[in-house]
């Protein structure tokens, strides 16, 4: 065990991943502790290809290359922040937070405007370079997903691009074998599900329709029948909602999905592949052994499928004996064609199991599983999200860096954000900006740290300028977080001047002629609404009345539950609101469906304190 809090953990094949192990060990039988990669907390994700070699990011903008029997290597994308990366066979694609894309790949002759989808007997992975097909054509990359030698674009017009392989109708695009430049496959999608192996995807359209595209000889694709399909075929017959998706998983041989609303998981395609083990499928129905279990989390590899349960148990099937093995292993040949409980590390012991959810966070590649602490700050990137937002600010500091009224520069700001943060008046702030003459750039600088605590390398002697100039101590000490300046707004009742409304329990829905008496209020900050639910985004923003200071909340959640949320809201805690005879399960109940109906930001943590609360 290294000495690290939260070690990282890796299955998989024995020739895949054993260069980031023991070196003494000859192969990867079960989970093994990686202990070539250093500094796990700053990971934000690990991507693997089809070869022993894997991507992980750290920070920001930095990333970190390891290969077999080669030394790792370190990239930067200068300028950019990266929002996600992707895998396939032989490269990678990153995301960044500007829209633009970037491929480091395993070949010597790709071409700047195309993705390359390499040939490893000229490999160098030795340059990131741009993909420049979308900033000539004036497209915002939302998403990007890989196959083995296919590449998908979402774009925020909600176009749908890709090139690569199109032999199996794996893009939609025809009987086409290969696309080099990325080509629109369809519009108006809102999301899109990959196989790692690359032979068929799914997307759904019109956020009500799901379409499948591809290989379909063990009827993966869930439309009735097994033959390939070139062009994207709508999936009907589904026992559940399109809306109730959680997610869509795709093997080889197999594709399975788990609902929203009760964790169920529904599979087609091969027999050995889907779950059911008795017999293939054709269309999607629901698997036997996994019934009564409610699924929160899944993972697919090449063949090989991971679930986890709301009780914090780990299922899986159709791995090899070679690894991920149980204590119950059936006698059926290579591979076990049914879910069973999955051995975690010894590091993962029942009282603690869910560590799994709250601090860990797994990655697959074709053939191997990564664990590795989960880099998860909700409250941080949703103060992103406000930041770079350029609808809900309210006030703006005016720069002038010169006698001439013309240079007058306007940065948008939150001002109660910009007080609480600073604890001066906004006039005072933008009086000491302009006296000590700061540049915009730099006093943009300033503002990330005040929407969500980065103080970067390259800015933090102009940002130590601009601190010392407010009278703030820098660096800043551990109680002067956003975080800990929220949990300090949220005590201060006075400044809360917004209100939702909730009706009376009392008061029937849809009754005519409301009162004003027929509501309670719930006082609140309109700032954390709009930085924590998109719902309220969304709801502001096409709302006429921009001084608006009031709301009703349609959830028909009780004022409890909805007190513990704003809580949350503040505090990244969910926690009793002083009600000792607060129906506990009725509680967890209401707020169970929160992350969807208040369209917040991905929180990972938001079930395992829902349980803490129940505990």
């Amino acid at each position: 065990m290294s000495s690290s809090e939260f070690p990282l953990f890796v299955a998989g094949q024995p020739y895949q991943f054993n260069f980031l192990v023991d070196q003494k060990k000859s192969n990867l039988p079960n989970w093994s502790e990686l202990t070539k990669i250093e500094n796990a907390k700053e990971i934000r994700k690990i991507v693997t290809g089809e070869e022993p070699n894997c991507l992980v990011w750290k920070a920001t903008n930095k990333l970190e290359l390891y290969i077999k029997k080669e030394k790792m290597k370190q990239f930067t994308i200068e300028n950019e922040e990266i929002k996600n990366i992707s895998s396939g066979c032989f490269s990678y694609l990153i995301l960044t937070e500007s829209g633009k894309v970037y491929s480091l790949a395993r070949s010597e002759e790709c071409g700047a405007s195309e993705i390359p989808l390499s040939d490893p007997e000229k490999s160098t992975f030795d340059e990131i370079r741009p993909v420049t097909f979308f900033t000539e054509n004036n497209l915002f990359v939302e998403r990007i997903f890989m196959g083995g030698h296919s590449n998908y674009f979402l774009c925020d017009n909600g176009q749908l691009y890709g090139n690569g392989d199109n032999n199996l109708g794996q893009l939609g695009k025809g009987s086409a074998i290969h696309i080099q430049i990325p080509t629109l496959i369809s519009e108006n999608v809102s999301r899109v599900f990959v196989s790692i192996q690359g032979n068929h995807f799914f997307f759904i359209k019109n956020n009500n329709k799901l379409y499948a595209s591809g290989c379909n000889t063990d009827g993966q694709l869930g439309i009735y029948n097994s033959r390939n399909q070139n062009i994207p075929k709508e999936v009907t017959g589904l026992k559940f909602d399109v809306s109730d998706i959680l997610d869509l998983k795709l093997a080889n041989r197999s594709s399975v999905i788990i609902t929203k609303s009760a964790g169920k998981a529904y599979s087609c395609g091969h027999k050995n592949h889907n779950g059911d083990g008795e017999e293939s499928r054709v269309s999607f129905g629901e698997i036997p052994t996994l019934s009564n279990k409610k699924i929160i989390q899944i993972y697919a590899g090449y063949f090989c499928y991971l679930v986890f349960t709301w009780d914090y148990q780990v299922f899986g099937w159709n791995f090899s004996k070679r690894y991920y093995l149980t204590n119950q292993y059936p006698n059926q040949g290579r591979f076990w064609t049914k879910p069973l409980q999955i051995n975690l590390p010894k590091y993962f012991q029942k009282s603690n199991l869910n560590l799994i959810l709250k601090k860990y966070t797994i990655s697959n590649g074709p053939h191997s599983f990564f664990l590795y602490p989960k880099y998860n700050k909700p409250l941080i990137e949703d103060f992103k999200i406000l930041f770079k937002s350029n609808k809900f600010y309210d006030s703006e500091i005016i720069i002038n860096n010169s006698t001439n009224q013309q240079n007058k520069i306007s940065i948008p700001v939150h001002k109660l954000l910009l007080e609480l943060r600073t604890g001066l008046k906004l006039e005072t702030i933008e009086k000491i900006i302009n006296e000590t003459q700061i540049k915009q750039e730099d006093f943009i600088s300033f503002l990330k740290w005040i929407y969500f605590d980065q103080i970067s390398t390259e800015n933090q002697k102009l940002v130590e300028k601009i601190f010392k100039n407010l009278s703030l101590s820098f660096p800043p000490s551990k109680n002067k977080t956003l975080g800990q300046d929220l949990i300090k707004l949220y005590k201060d009742e006075n400044s809360k001047k917004f209100s939702l409304l909730i009706k009376k329990n009392n008061i029937q829905e849809n009754q005519e002629n409301e009162k004003e008496e027929d509501f309670e209020e719930i006082k609140v900050h309109k700032l954390i609404l709009l930085a924590r639910s998109g719902l309220y985004r969304a709801l502001f923003e096409f709302t006429t009345d921009k001084n608006i200071n009031k709301i009703q909340d349609y959830s028909g959640k009780s004022k409890e539950s909805l007190q513990i949320l704003i809580k949350y809201f503040y505090t990244d805690k969910i926690e009793l609101i002083g009600n000792e005879n607060q129906d506990i399960d009725l509680t967890i109940e209401e707020l169970s469906d929160s992350i969807e109906y208040y369209q917040l930001n991905e929180d990972s943590f938001f079930v395992e304190k829902l349980m803490k609360l129940k505990k």
